[in-house]
């Protein structure tokens, strides 16, 4: 519904510059005043619900683990526990490369399919591209989770929903502060 909605709105707007372009090759219009109809608060509104409207940060949790070895370990990670989280370097700070590691906790199998990572500031309507990559089957870090590296960059400091994608269709969104650099 998202990408038709934006390829709607965009569509309207090609035919505006077009339009607003060929003004004058036209004599039959060229003393015709053209009039721009603004977008509307409604289809932003419209795209805001798309993306979900809200903007409550997602809980942090520990997630234990029992490696191969036989030995335990735990990782703190933000997001929903029962599917997709992430962990890395808290607080999260703005215009710095960290790695994270994203924890696959759900009961579908996810090997090889891919995984994009992107990213929408609070008020604004374009996303960020952060990441892309796979979750491997050899990346089981214990039975029931699957964790995949990445180098990640926010831009600026806000709140942002991060949404996750695997093979192009949205299956997690999680809302986290990012800092001032200092």
């Amino acid at each position: 519904m998202y990408k038709i909605l934006l390829t709607i709105v965009r569509l309207s707007f090609i035919g505006i510059v077009v339009a607003c372009s060929s003004k004058g090759s036209n004599p039959d219009i060229s003393n015709t005043p053209l009039q721009v109809e603004k977008v509307s608060d409604s289809i932003l509104t419209e795209v805001d619900q798309i993306n979900g409207d809200e903007w409550d940060l997602s809980p942090m949790f520990v997630h234990s683990v029992v490696y191969e070895d036989g030995t335990t370990g735990s990782y703190t990670l933000v997001g929903n526990k029962e599917h997709i989280g992430f962990t890395g370097p808290f607080p999260i700070v703005e215009k710095e490369p960290q790695k994270y590691f994203w924890f696959y906790l759900g009961h579908e199998t996810i090997w090889n399919k891919k995984v994009e990572v992107r990213a929408l500031k609070k008020g604004s309507y374009e996303h960020e591209f952060l990441f892309s990559g796979f979750f491997y089957e050899g990346a089981e870090v214990s039975p029931g989770s699957v964790n995949m590296p990445s180098n990640i960059t926010f831009p600026s400091k806000g709140i942002w929903r991060i949404q996750i994608y695997l093979n192009d269709v949205l299956v997690e969104s999680i809302v986290v502060e990012v800092k001032s650099s200092p």
